[in-house]
């Protein structure tokens, strides 16, 4: 039979293209096996993590016409007694960031990893004169630098000086500042978090603004410490102003931003009601309107609170009237607080944080040019409304 198989010479034709099908689909199954085994060997520009010099923390100042840049650093220190890790300083200058960048790289002397940094701290001079956009374009460019971490306004000075200051628990500044800012975010709602990405979104949009946590320099008991708290307001072109810790907070409620917290009620004379309510949730929604060419925007939001301090039992029954009043009470003063923070942001500083015009040309898209001509303006005459809902849903 010519050297074929008498198995395949006296099959069917069907029988011989069913052989041919199974074989092919074999080869298959064998080359799909050996591509997956490939990666799984390793890779040319393979880097041992081991080996790196890892950022927790970059600070960014431009003076001169140059960028200077400070990174803190997770020294490999393999060679030393003590063994382990160590921080490390290092500050370059560059005619650009990214050759600021290289040049931290260059310096530091061996393979240096930006991809863990924590924070990233720009000046506020340096913020002032618009840089932002720009870092945020050229940092998301970069094949070195990914920042997954936070980004903040150092207020009152140059970044840089943040890394010279003791941290109070951590050893390095950067881990402590992340930590500080997890902690603000969970526990008591004053910390905006945004990252490159966000920024780069935000401000990618014509009229685009941004709220950004800030870092300060105080002084305390006669020693220099780093705080974290308050925000400040971006624009494409511009740093328009801080906002203190309540209303930042207050500002993120209106953002839905608000994942925890305490809300505290201010006390009134011979009144006994709770003063303090833990947040166990919010949702925050912005309904826009237009009527007869004039723009309101309803800032509606519901949050679900346990009370933590209540009053004396003589004094509170905890009866269905009880707990209505108290809710009031609670939602009435956050009402007032959050159209507060967002007057001030519309108001004294122009910035658009909230998104009004993105949500405006969702609902009403046949007047995106109506809209976007003269929006500054337009945008300071919006008649801000909140409606603030407070449901308890445990009293201690």
């Amino acid at each position: 039979m010519n050297g074929i198989p008498p198995t395949i010479a006296t099959a069917s034709p069907l029988k011989l293209k069913g052989a041919r099908r199974c074989s092919i689909k074999k080869s298959i199954c064998i080359i799909l096996a050996v591509l997956l085994i490939i990666p799984l060997s390793g890779c040319a520009d393979y880097k041992n993590i081991g080996d790196m010099d890892i950022v927790t923390g970059v600070a960014v100042d431009k003076k001169d016409g140059k960028y200077l840049l400070r990174c803190e650093i997770i020294k490999h220190a393999g060679g030393s007694k003590e063994g382990g890790v160590k921080p490390l300083v290092v500050e370059t200058c560059g005619y650009t960031l990214s050759d600021a960048i290289d040049r931290t790289m260059e310096k530091v002397g061996g393979q240096v990893y930006f991809e863990q940094c924590k924070v990233l701290i720009i000046g506020e001079q340096t913020a002032g004169d618009g840089e932002l956009r720009t870092f945020a374009e050229c940092l998301l460019g970069s094949r070195e630098f990914h920042v997954s971490g936070t980004v903040l306004i150092r207020k009152g000075g140059p970044a840089g000086e943040v890394f010279d200051q003791k941290p109070r628990n951590d050893t390095l500044v950067s881990i402590e500042i992340a930590r500080v800012m997890e902690n603000q975010k969970s526990l008591t709602y004053r910390a905006a978090d945004t990252n490159i990405a966000d920024i780069n979104n935000a401000l990618d949009a014509q009229h685009g603004a941004v709220m950004l946590p800030v870092i300060s320099i105080d002084e305390e008991d006669g020693e220099k410490q780093n705080r974290v708290g308050g925000a400040a307001l971006l624009d494409r072109k511009r740093l328009a102003g801080f906002l203190d810790d309540d209303e930042t907070g207050y500002l993120l409620f209106a953002a839905n931003q608000v994942r925890g917290g305490t809300l505290i009620k201010q006390s009134e004379t011979g009144k006994n009601i709770c003063e303090g309510a833990k947040v166990l949730s919010n949702k925050t929604v912005l309904i826009p309107e237009i009527t007869g060419g004039k723009i309101s925007m309803t800032i509606r939001t519901d949050t679900q609170i346990s009370l933590t301090e209540p009053v004396p039992e003589e004094n509170f029954a905890k009866s269905a009237s009880d707990i209505s009043g108290i809710e009031k009470e609670f939602a009435l003063q956050l009402s007032e607080n959050i159209k507060a923070a967002v007057i001030k942001a519309q108001i004294e500083y122009g910035c658009d944080v909230l998104g009004f015009r993105h949500e405006l040309i969702k609902k009403y898209p046949g007047q995106t040019y109506e809209l976007n001509r003269n929006w500054p303006e337009k945008f300071k005459e919006i008649d801000v409304r909140v409606d603030s809902k407070v449901n308890i849903k445990d009293v201690r």
